[in-house]
This record gives C-alpha cells, sequence and structure tokens, in this order.
C-alpha cells in the first residue's frame, strides 16, 4: 500500500534533483521504520519520454514496494492566495493523504492558500514560498514540508530562511511557488498583491 509520493522533474528524458528527493524518501523511512527504496534503481527500469517537461511520480510504502507514473506536466495558473491557519494540520512528509490541506484549500474558494502555523507563513498547497525584498530572496523558516527545490537554493545560497508573517508581506515586493516542478527560473515572479489577508 503507497503511504508517501515523490513528484520528480523529468525534462528531456532526464530526472533531476535524485539525490534531494533521495534524502526525503529516506529521512521519511528511517521516521516510519521502513524497507529501503532507491529511486535510482526505480529510475533505471523506469520509460522516461525524449522531450518535453514531465512529471515523475514515485508512489511508495514502507514494505519497499513502489509504482511509478509519469505523466505531461503544466503548472496551474494562479489567480489569488488566501492565507488561513492551519494550526491543525502536520505535513512533514509527502503523505498520499492530503485532505486536511485539500479541504482548506476548497473552503477557500481561491486559486491557492498560503497556511499560517503558529502565527507564521509556511507553504502553500503545493509548494514552498520565496519572498523578495528587494535584496534577497527569504523563505520562512518553518515550513510545513522541506521540499527538494528548496534545499537545493538553500545549499547553493540563493535564499536564505526567515521568520515571515502576515504582518511582514508589506516588505516585499514579489514572491514565488517552488516545488521539484516550478523550479526558481521557471516560477514567474507574482505581486503579494494577490495574497488575501486572514
Amino acid at each position: 500500500m503507497s503511504q508517501f509520493f515523490e513528484s520528480i522533474r523529468v525534462q528531456d528524458g532526464k530526472a533531476h534533483e535524485l539525490e534531494a528527493h533521495q534524502q526525503r524518501i529516506n529521512r521519511c523511512l528511517q521516521a516510519f521504520r521502513g524497507q529501503p527504496l532507491s529511486l535510482e534503481n526505480i529510475a533505471f527500469v523506469t520509460d522516461f519520454p525524449k522531450t518535453g517537461l514531465y512529471k515523475w511520480r514515485v508512489q511508495y510504502g514502507l514494505d519497499g514496494v513502489s509504482q511509478s507514473i509519469v505523466s505531461p506536466y503544466k503548472p496551474s495558473q494562479l489567480f489569488s492566495m488566501s492565507i488561513e491557519t492551519a494550526d491543525h494540520i502536520a505535513y512533514q512528509h509527502k503523505f498520499e493523504d492530503r485532505m486536511a490541506i485539500s479541504q482548506l484549500l476548497n473552503a477557500s474558494e481561491h486559486s491557492d492558500i498560503i497556511m499560517l502555523k503558529k502565527g507564521l507563513i509556511t507553504d502553500s498547497s503545493y509548494a514552498n514560498l520565496v519572498f523578495f525584498n528587494g535584496q534577497q530572496w527569504l523563505t520562512p523558516k518553518t515550513p510545513m514540508l522541506l521540499g527538494t527545490q528548496r534545499a537545493v537554493l538553500l545549499a547553493q545560497g540563493r535564499i536564505l530562511e526567515a521568520d515571515i508573517s502576515p504582518e511582514t508581506l508589506d516588505r516585499f515586493t514579489v514572491f514565488k511557488r517552488i516545488n521539484a516542478l516550478m523550479t526558481f527560473e521557471t516560477s514567474p515572479n507574482l505581486p503579494i498583491g494577490l495574497i488575501t489577508s486572514l
């Protein structure tokens, strides 16, 4: 039974950031005492399309069994975002069960949401966030999920961690949603005005 998943960017036949995804899988399986799983081994027997952008979804459980699904990827459009309190949600691993997040998103009646925990901004419904203050790109210090694109950018020194609250959003000019499929380079700069406060 698949309890967890990874969404991995496949561009022109190549799976990207496998090491970051593998590290997250390892943390998850260690936390739940699951059987080891090797993304490289799965990639070796997976037929990736040679051209174009695809999402490679690897579903897995604690028994070491996995399932691969490769599908064309097209980012969704963003029209508005609302800030929603999510103190009741814990999503430190990529669980298949995202019902609590989906319910919060559906109730918001917005394209996407920004989840707030203990008064601080964490993530959108399916991506980490980075905010630009005119000099630096900052990302919430305590995200809901430790994303792979976020980890790579932090390691490269291209973004920095900070506590960000709704009250400090006026210090920023634009923001991005980032994840494995929406890289820093491909994710558009979005105006802070898209965000509706609590």
